[in-house]
């Protein structure tokens, strides 16, 4: 373990690295891990604030955007600013992205869908498909056709939804290849972290430099698997490992054992 700290190979390593910015949360690891849905998540805030602006103070939908906006804006705010970052902190991010593409969905009202709403959706499929497409394009483990599909699915859904209305058939046609568009990688995405076997400080796609990273982790293995047994051998079952003041001498541990180490601050 004190090698793998003075080696700087710790599990957290890539993301503790990036240095505060205004844009970290919307490129790499951090990206990865919540950004998938952002553009259909600030158009639906912005779709309900415009069309929903006439509306009273007791507006359910325009409620939910000023309430579910603000819990993502405000963290936002705090991760892009901090110093240390790990890359799992940002799932407090995904409640409010989420939460706001479906107050977008609940806005565009009854089907038939109007013109006007389904070239925003159009917009918004466009949106999300290369932005996924962009966050794919800077990893070293993400698979090309699976960018080259969610594209031609983008354009087909974009295509269906500019189409003019063909009845209730044609609307859930359009509505099909646009959820497919949108959740085509991020659905990837996940499905990839429980194939791999993706740990807390693991992204989807990681990049190269993430890949060589997780490389020189596994070099150091065996010498912590080796700690780690002896550690066991003098610790009773029920009892934890070590103790110390920080998490992050406690990480690989814990991941690599199942056991628990305590935590005094």
């Amino acid at each position: 373990m004190a090698a793998a700290v003075k080696s700087g190979q710790l599990l957290n390593a890539e993301t503790i690295g990036i240095k505060a910015s205004w844009h970290r949360l919307l490129a790499g690891p951090f990206a990865a891990d919540s950004g998938w849905l952002l553009p259909a998540a600030v158009a639906g805030a912005l779709g309900v604030l415009i069309s929903r602006r006439r509306q009273g103070r007791r507006d359910p939908l325009r409620a939910a955007v000023v309430l579910w906006g603000g819990w993502w804006l405000v963290l936002a705010v705090f991760f892009s600013a901090g110093t240390y970052l790990n890359s799992y902190y940002v799932a407090a991010l995904i409640p409010a992205v989420a939460a706001l593409c479906g107050t977008g969905i609940a806005a565009c009202g009854p089907r038939p869908w109007p013109a006007r709403v389904r070239l925003i959706v159009a917009a918004t499929v466009l949106g999300c498909a290369g932005y996924g497409a962009y966050l794919m394009s800077g990893t070293a483990s993400g698979p090309v056709v699976l960018t080259v599909v969610a594209l031609v699915v983008a354009a087909a859904a974009v295509a269906q939804l500019l189409l003019p209305a063909s009845g209730q058939a044609g609307h859930l046609t359009a509505v099909a290849f646009a959820g497919a568009a949108v959740l085509l990688l991020p659905a990837a995405a996940s499905v990839s972290c429980v194939i791999r076997g993706l740990g807390p400080f693991d992204t989807p796609f990681e990049s190269s430099k993430t890949a060589h990273n997780n490389q020189a982790l596994a070099a150091a293995g065996p010498a912590l698997t080796r700690a780690i047994q002896r550690l066991e051998l003098q610790t009773p079952p029920a009892d934890a490992l070590f103790g110390t003041d920080t998490s992050g001498l406690a990480e690989n541990d814990i991941l690599y054992s199942g056991r628990a180490v305590l935590l005094s601050r």
